[in-house]
């Protein structure tokens, strides 16, 4: 079985054996404008796919927010996304860098953050 999504004109396969790295490939490719709309689609399936669906959106979600700088698109995300989930998603992700990361961060970044949770 697989679950299809499409953007742009591309289309990207779930394939239910646990196959997802066509989507997090495209995700996590930081040579690339981030995807807001494949990122909003991937957390749809986690809140409303099929039991299959969600564990796959869950892997790839679980992945991006292990990539040392994905944490860095939260602001691309907030100001792109129209999904509330989407939105929570990458929130978590600045909280868990937050938590479990900052005094290892560059301290640019870290004034960077403080600056945009500020503004």
């Amino acid at each position: 079985l697989y679950h299809c999504i499409e953007f742009n004109n591309r289309y990207f396969l779930f394939k239910m054996d646990g196959e997802v790295s066509q989507v997090l490939q495209s995700l996590s490719n930081s040579n690339l404008p981030f995807d807001v709309a494949l990122l909003e689609r991937v957390v749809q399936l986690q809140y409303k796919g099929t039991p299959n669906e969600i564990a796959q959106a869950q892997k790839v979600l679980t992945q991006l927010q292990q990539l040392q700088d994905f944490w860095l698109r939260t602001g691309t995300i907030l100001e792109k996304s129209q999904s509330t989930e989407t939105k929570l998603f990458a929130l978590q992700s600045l909280e868990a860098v937050i938590k479990y990361r900052w005094k290892i961060l560059p301290r640019n970044q870290c004034e960077s953050v403080k600056n945009y949770i500020v503004s």
